[in-house]
């Protein structure tokens, strides 16, 4: 088997920004060609870095300028690769932090931009998995739902995630909208009021595809229909899921990669490098990459589960903590993010091992984390909370000196919902911040 060269996959018009511009010109630019990612440039260098959609909505959130120039935010670099690269050497440059290549010329300027999706798709889609079901791969892909009224700040803030970049918004029990993160994008661009209903700013309807089409037909549906995410629904037409074409091939390629070890030695090496691609991505979809903690997603599989585990067995209920580090932003403002990363990593492994093994400590987002006590009631998640404020504000960080986090906490109620009990342990939360910060807030 041949295999092209990187530039014959590459986009050749790249879509790019000098890192001397401000981040509203940015926004301007990725809303005028449509697209979630642009390259930043720095003249005289062949270094690349990268803004996301997602990486705008935490601006956002952060309650960053946008008048700011890019050189000075915190962004995330993009491996380059001369364009005569091969694909299989250009696969080992794609790490777990950027899942793109910037593609450089003899003169080592910027003549392309390639995904891994690119790469990994153009390998052999004839062996795509036509008999697989898109239901067999769900499992654990929960979707972000709020109602059609919700403010559309906090609709944003559920979507400042790697994992989950998409919201589906219902009225009442009936899904009528979509809100993604390049949605995101023509907001802020357009200056749009964030208090406002997310009902006047969402996409609708809801395209689906059924939980019984093959990978196959939800690989071309979202090549067909430009989507970055297929929409799963069932039979009656409930929306029970959503999968990344990103995920898609991902999980298509690690079972493909048993059929390649009987290939020549190009083939075998190629088979390495999906396998080890293959575990990259399960280990990604289940940490979050700063911490090593579970992420957002591999918590609501979780907190699923013990949902389940009580309607089928009529248990003993659970409860959530949810902790925020307090001024956590003049932390990064007096000691820059590198600082406060070791912040984050340091208050992980302490909080960790205050923990019972049977439960889990998540990296919510930004400086929000969240526990899930499986067989614990109010008064105990109250008790283990207390033990974990007292610990941390004791606790001497290096360079930062002491700090505090206010946490919020509840039990699981009759008749609650995931939605339900994730808002009322973080109004719990918000309140512990109003009261004084460095203190614990039971609802």
């Amino acid at each position: 088997m041949t295999f092209p060269y990187v530039i014959d996959l590459a986009t050749k018009e790249v879509i790019k920004i000098d890192e001397n511009q401000k981040l509203e010109d940015a926004v301007r630019l990725m809303h005028l060609h449509n697209v979630r990612d642009i390259v930043v440039t720095k003249e005289g260098s062949s270094c690349y870095r990268m803004i996301t959609a997602n990486d705008l909505i935490r601006f956002k959130l952060e309650r960053a300028s946008f008048d700011v120039q890019i050189k000075e935010l915190k962004l995330d670099t993009i491996s380059s690769v001369s364009y005569d690269t091969s694909l299989s050497d250009a696969l080992k440059e794609v790490n777990s932090s950027c899942n793109c290549l910037c593609v450089t010329d003899k003169e080592q300027k910027l003549c392309g931009f390639v995904t891994y999706t690119d790469i990994i798709s153009s390998i052999d889609p004839a062996l795509l998995m036509k008999e697989q079901k898109i239901k067999d791969i769900l499992w654990g892909n929960m979707v972000k739902r709020a109602d059609a009224q919700t403010n559309t700040c906090d609709v944003m803030r559920m979507m400042n995630s790697t994992m989950l970049d998409s919201v589906i918004l219902y009225d009442e029990t009936k899904a009528v909208g979509i809100i993604t993160t390049k949605d995101s994008i023509r907001l802020l661009n357009d200056g749009c009021d964030l208090s406002r209903p997310i009902c006047d700013f969402m996409s609708s309807p809801v395209y689906s595809i059924d939980a019984d089409s093959s990978i196959h037909e939800a690989l071309e549906f979202v090549k067909r229909e430009h989507f970055k995410r297929v929409i799963v629904s069932n039979k009656k037409g409930d929306i029970i899921g959503q999968i990344s074409q990103q995920e898609l091939l991902a999980k298509v390629y690690s079972r493909w990669a048993e059929s390649l070890k009987a290939r020549d030695k190009q083939l075998e090496e190629v088979n390495r490098l999906l396998e080890a691609r293959a575990s990259k991505y399960e280990e990604m979809a289940q940490l979050d990459p700063l911490t090593r903690l579970p992420n957002r997603s591999s918590f609501e599989t979780k907190m699923f589960d013990e949902f389940t585990r009580i309607e089928r067995y009529g248990s003993e209920a659970f409860s959530l903590i949810f902790f925020d580090i307090d001024y956590f932003k003049s932390i990064n403002d007096s000691y820059g993010h590198l600082v406060g990363d070791q912040v984050l990593k340091s208050i992980s492994t302490q909080c960790k091992e205050l923990l019972r093994s049977n439960d889990m400590i998540a990296r919510w987002g930004g400086e929000e984390f969240v526990i899930i006590l499986p067989l614990v009631d109010a008064t105990g998640a109250v008790q283990t909370a207390e033990k974990m404020r007292i610990f941390i504000a004791e606790y001497i960080f290096e360079q930062v000196g002491h700090i505090s986090c206010s946490f919020g906490v509840s039990q699981y109620q009759k008749g609650d919902s995931p939605n339900s009990l994730l808002h009322r342990t973080d109004t719990a939360m918000y309140q512990a911040k109003s009261s004084g910060r460095n203190c614990v807030v039971c609802l």
